[in-house]
């Protein structure tokens, strides 16, 4: 049995379940599952199992992951609990799998890497690969769980990941077309650019696109001669 529980699963007639009760720390939980035979055994048993494990200094790195995932979403934005979520679930959930903390080894969090590698992406998601695992184990570490402490500089980036894409950048006779054609041909015939407003602004301004995006009315300052009135100032 994992976790060193030693009860099991009863089916409950009247209510047509599997029941399983466990205690930690003092606290007395009890599990079920309405899926008959012994699929449904197992299936109460294992959410006992993983209720145990939870929170203890070897918990196996699917309990570890959601716990550092909870602490993520506090502490910084959506964009980079998403990101955080697409890694784990292309990447790390497939090569570290239900394994737990203490039998995690460098080579197997270099596989994770490896594994973006051959997919063909870029060396940057790569390195931001490496940062995930590297501020999942910090964290691991703070919270005194039973982790093999490593750095950066171990896990390396494979050669055969794809080099960045070279910026091009818009000449001036591609920049007087932008502010002086707002048009693009489709099908032989012209129709103006949804954003072509978006990219002349963003060209006269220099903003980027997640900053562009996050405008709002209030960040509007209007001109009223010798000074500017500022929305987000009134």
């Amino acid at each position: 049995m994992k976790s060193g529980r030693r009860s099991e699963a009863i089916w409950i007639e009247s209510r047509k379940y599997w029941q399983i009760k466990v205690q930690k720390d003092g606290v007395r939980k009890g599990f079920t599952s309405s899926t008959p035979g012994r699929r449904g055994k197992h299936e109460a048993e294992n959410k006992a199992d993983e209720w145990l494990e939870r929170g203890t200094s070897d918990m196996r790195f699917p309990q570890a992951w959601e716990i550092y995932m909870e602490d993520q979403k506090k502490r910084t934005g959506t964009s980079n609990t998403t990101k955080l979520d697409q890694y784990y679930r292309n990447y790390l959930d497939p090569n570290i799998g239900n394994r737990k903390l203490s039998s995690i080894t460098p080579i197997l969090w270099q596989s994770c890497i490896d594994a973006a590698a051959v997919k063909g992406l870029s060396v940057r998601t790569c390195v931001n690969i490496r940062g995930a695992i590297t501020s999942f184990v910090n964290y691991a570490l703070r919270s005194r769980w039973d982790i093999q402490r490593i750095e950066s500089r171990e896990l390396v980036i494979p050669q055969s990941a794809a080099p960045k894409k070279e910026k091009i950048v818009l000449q001036p006779d591609e920049i007087r077309t932008l502010f002086s054609d707002p048009t693009y041909i489709r099908y032989g015939k012209p129709f103006e650019a949804h954003y072509i407003y978006a990219w002349c602004f963003m060209v006269a301004t220099g903003l980027r696109r997640g900053e562009l995006c996050g405008l709002r009315n209030e960040d509007i300052c209007i001109y009223a001669g010798p000074k500017f009135i500022c929305r987000c100032a009134a």
